[in-house]
């Protein structure tokens, strides 16, 4: 299974779904900067300290990205015959979990808001558990498939209960 998560005696994974890439565009951006900076410096250099400041900023940016993407990797949402799981990598050194039983699934929406959610097919997932509580999946690539796997889910532990 993925990541940090002990499956259950007969669970099987039915759903791996990671955030879109979109949420970290604007890290992306930051990346680009840091590239055309140390290049330039690299490029005009006409001392060492211009040679070090463009090496110091090439160190800098393999690690940002390195930290950017362990954390978007890390950061799931897994779909188990039995429960789902939130697996949240907040920081290079905070990882969060939790679950959602099966049996407490009321109700799951998919929710795409604006052009360039339905351009680039990612959005949001709804989960509604019997004591009303909310529980976000956001942003994932086609959130309707993955409410559907979760519908498919939680009907079919209904089913297996009656």
């Amino acid at each position: 299974m993925a990541y940090g998560i002990v499956p259950l005696e007969g669970e099987k994974t039915l759903l791996i779904a990671r955030k879109s890439p979109i949420v970290i565009w604007k890290q992306i951006v930051i990346a680009a900067v840091l590239v055309v900076m140390a290049s330039v410096s690299l490029f005009f250099g006409a001392n060492e300290y211009l040679y070090l400041l463009s090496i110091a900023l090439f160190l800098i940016l393999a690690v940002y990205v390195f930290v950017l993407f362990r954390v978007w990797f890390y950061d799931i949402y897994v779909v188990t015959n039995m429960r789902v799981i939130l697996s949240e990598q907040k920081g290079l050194f905070h990882h969060e979990s939790s679950e959602i039983d099966a049996r407490d699934i009321v109700e799951v929406k998919s929710v795409r808001k604006g052009i360039w959610a339905t351009i680039l097919r990612h959005g949001s997932v709804v989960i509604i558990t019997h004591q009303a509580k909310e529980t976000w999946l956001t942003p994932v690539l086609d959130p309707d498939y993955v409410a559907q796997s979760i519908r498919v889910l939680g009907s079919a532990t209904q089913r297996h209960e009656q």
